[in-house]
Formats: C-alpha cells, structure tokens, sequence
C-alpha cells in the first residue's frame, strides 16, 4: 500500500512543530511550571503583605511587597511567555527557508519518499525518532546524529487538509513505532 502528501510549508507551521517537539520534553515542561508556580507564590506573597500593611500605620514592608509584585511579574513573564520566544527563534532560523517549499510524499510501509524543489530523499522508518498530530497536521521528527547535538530536530510535516490516507497514515506511524518499542525490549 502507497500512502500520498502534498504539503505546502507554511509560515504558521513553525510555531507548531515548536509545539510538537515540546510536547513530551518533560525539563521543559518541569521549567514551565516552576517558573509559573514561582510567580504565583510571589504574587500571593505580595497581596499578602499589601492586606496587612494596608491599615496599620507601619508602611516600611510595603517596600517589601513590591520586590514580590516585581519578582512575581518577571517570573510569570518568563514562565509563560520567555521560554517560548527564545524557542521560536532557534525554530525559525531552522524553518524559515521551508516557507513556500512544497513536499510531495510517497509513503510505505519501508520508508518514506519526500520530493522538493527537484530534491528527492528517502526517509526509512527507522531514522524517525517520533511522531505526533494536531487537528491540522502530522510532525515526524527525524533523529540527529550520535555525535550532534541539535538545538532544533529536523521534522516533516504532512498537512491533514485534502489527505485521503490520514487514518491510514496515523495507523502505519502507530504501528511502526509499536514494532520499534518491541525490538528495544
């Protein structure tokens, strides 16, 4: 059976192969919520010290509340916003040139045919580290060599809109890395 794909790269596609790779990064995740549990802690801090200082005479901690109000700020800035910005702009330097590029994919169950602009590559399945899906998309992450270390993994993505193999796709990714969990074990 021969699965087929045209996907034309889109600029919005970057943000979310940012979003896919993150999905099962657990020091990411483990950051995020640090960061934001950190700010919340501050805040509340803050509001504390603001509601007992507010009708006693003593104002000297309200000085205090707000290097919390501060702090707080900065770590959910951080927290929600930061972590993603400075990501986004490594998965942009990566992606940028891909915008406009269109893919046309032949998939099997041995490997999977990509062309592009009169380049042809043949992806085994065997070099695909792992997948995931949103409503719109599918994102095969590829694995980088032993010896690198990549910032920003190489990732196909394969639009939903106009794909007749969706579900014969979804079920040939979930299989192949269900054979891939049995060798390792």
């Amino acid at each position: 059976m021969q699965i087929e794909n045209k996907t034309e790269f889109k600029k919005d596609m970057i943000k979310n192969i940012m979003r896919a790779d993150g999905f099962d990064n657990q020091k990411y995740k483990t950051k995020k919520v640090v960061l934001n549990m950190s700010g919340l802690v501050c805040g509340m801090v803050s509001v504390s010290i603001f509601a007992r200082t507010m009708y006693s005479i003593d104002d000297s901690y309200k000085s205090i509340a707000f290097v919390f109000a501060a702090v707080c700020a900065v770590l959910l800035y951080v927290g929600m916003y930061g972590i993603d910005k400075s990501s986004l702009k490594l998965y942009t330097l990566q992606y940028e040139k891909n915008v406009g590029n269109v893919y046309e994919y032949e998939i099997t169950s041995d490997d999977i045919h990509v062309k592009t602009g009169g380049e042809d590559y043949v992806i085994p399945w065997d070099s695909i580290e792992k997948w995931c899906e949103d409503r719109e998309c599918f994102y095969l992450f590829l694995k980088g060599d032993s010896n690198e270390k990549q910032a920003v993994p190489v990732c196909f993505v394969l639009d939903k809109k106009d794909f007749d193999g969706a579900k014969d796709f979804k079920e040939l990714c979930i299989a192949v890395m269900a054979v891939r969990k049995g060798e390792k074990q």
